[in-house]
């Protein structure tokens, strides 16, 4: 039998493992830039599926800004 076993996030852990601070990702999450996670308490609790696209969100924002210095 096999379990789904999916992981979890904090903001903060969230925020480490994408590189960037708790603000940037909140900014993001309000400007509707990524979608809101799951909110367990009024937490958001973060999944590897948001990690994947946090992740993609910055790196393209970050090919954005370097082209602007061109």
């Amino acid at each position: 039998m096999e379990r789904n076993l999916t992981q979890f996030y904090s903001m903060t852990a969230f925020a480490k493992l994408v590189g960037k601070k708790a603000f940037q990702i909140h900014y993001a999450l309000e400007c509707g830039y990524l979608p809101e996670p799951n909110r367990v308490a009024n937490r958001r609790l973060f999944s590897d599926q948001d990690l994947l696209l946090a992740k993609r969100h910055f790196a393209e924002k970050s090919k954005q800004k370097k082209g602007e210095k061109k």
